[in-house]
């Protein structure tokens, strides 16, 4: 029985256990068929496969259903990138370029590099995975990657120039501990910044979606885009882009992917410095609130909101605004409001079934409905949250 970090291939046999006991409990099969492995036949890697697919089947639905895609063990599902956020990556190539990747991991970024670039060369420092990686892409039967197994800051000094580097440094420490400022992640691209700018007019790092905006900017030289990707409103990755020759504003773009459509604002670094008007009294709130999706929330400008919609900010650090016009195609959640009322029980006995929301308000969402007795679901929506003179309110909605 092979070493799972030793094979990279699915024999037919194998397969077919897969397919027949894929919805099935991963510990209870590796229990009933301990004893089943043979040559051309192990069991402890089909209950891998099978629990990966499980595992990760919603994340990387076209890899899962793949029947002679290899999952390693130990896969960091958290810091691998969903097939959406993949895609929007790939689309930032204008096509045809040549390009490295430097943390090829599983290779699920590179796949979809590969659409577009001319030529990858796939680096990845556990030689295992990058043999699991090379043999997944015969599988897959792309033929524009090169890989090879070497550190990367060994690769990279050695490398031939290309026109595109990616990166994806490990948010993990020697201790498997997770970390998130760039300066602890591994390679540290604040120390190799200069070098890749050398090797490739243009750089695309993912960072962890817990990263400091304000510190990248900082810490990065020759930054010239910021992506902040999410996935249906759950912020997922950031994007940073270094450019050789950036001279000028760092641009912002605020993604939030679904499964049907792709929405994104870009806006340059100064937009934040547009006059906001604020609600100072629950008569000055208009028929309809907005919530701004979860990438513009992580980039906290919405300068461009307020100069494209005339909106009003309910307060400074609600983050919730408001006008009396219907926005179709709003980047992030549109209600409108049919009540204001008192946040508190008496006000809202009539109630019996809504979502809870709570903005910058003192209490929390479990603590509102203990008080409240309010259950949760329904189609009703109550906003609790503060406005600019710091009344406390209760907004009750329906979404649009």
């Amino acid at each position: 029985m092979a070493d799972n970090t030793t094979k990279t291939t699915i024999t037919p046999l194998e397969a077919a256990f897969i397919r027949e006991h894929s919805g099935e409990d991963a510990s209870k099969l590796l229990f009933r068929y301990s004893k089943e492995s043979a040559d051309d036949f192990d069991v402890a890697f089909c209950v891998l496969q099978i629990e990966s697919r499980q595992r990760l089947g919603a994340k990387l639905p076209f890899f899962a259903a793949c029947e002679e895609f290899v999952f390693p063990p130990s896969i960091n599902s958290s810091q691998t990138s969903g097939e959406l956020s993949a895609q929007y990556k790939s689309s930032l190539l204008k096509g045809g370029e040549t390009m490295a990747d430097l943390t090829c991991g599983l290779g699920i970024d590179a796949y979809f590099f590969s659409k577009k670039a001319s030529k990858i060369s796939c680096c990845e420092k556990q030689h295992w995975l990058c043999k699991i990686a090379e043999s997944n892409f015969k599988t897959l039967k792309v033929d524009n990657c090169e890989f090879v197994s070497a550190a990367c800051e060994d690769y990279l000094a050695q490398m031939q120039p290309c026109e595109l580097i990616y990166l994806d440094p490990s948010r993990r420490d020697e201790n498997l501990s997770r970390v998130y400022a760039i300066e602890d992640c591994s390679p540290n691209v604040i120390e190799l910044q200069e070098q890749l700018l050398c090797k490739a007019p243009r750089v695309i790092i993912k960072l962890s979606p817990m990263s400091d905006l304000k510190s990248l900017c900082r810490d990065l030289n020759n930054v010239s885009d910021i992506h902040v990707v999410s996935v249906e409103n759950e912020c997922k990755e950031v994007l940073v882009e270094l450019r050789r020759d950036h001279i000028g504003q760092l641009t912002f773009h605020a993604v939030n992917i679904t499964k049907t459509t792709t929405d994104i604002l870009s806006f340059n670094q100064e937009t934040d410095e547009t006059a906001c008007e604020y609600a100072l009294s629950k008569e000055q709130i208009g028929r309809f609130i907005y919530e701004p999706n979860a990438s513009l929330m992580k980039i906290g400008r919405f300068g461009t909101l307020v100069e494209k919609y005339g909106f009003k900010k309910l307060h400074p650090h609600s983050h919730l605004f408001t006008c009396d016009t219907p926005i179709a195609h709003f980047h992030g959640r549109s209600f409108e409001i049919k009540e204001v009322r008192k946040p508190n029980a008496k006000a809202l006995k009539d109630i019996k079934k809504a979502n809870i929301v709570v903005r910058n308000f003192p209490q929390s969402v479990k603590e509102l409905r203990a008080k409240t007795k309010i259950k949760e679901g329904g189609e009703d929506y109550l906003f609790f949250t503060t406005l600019c003179g710091e009344e406390k309110v209760c907004l009750l909605c329906k979404r649009i």
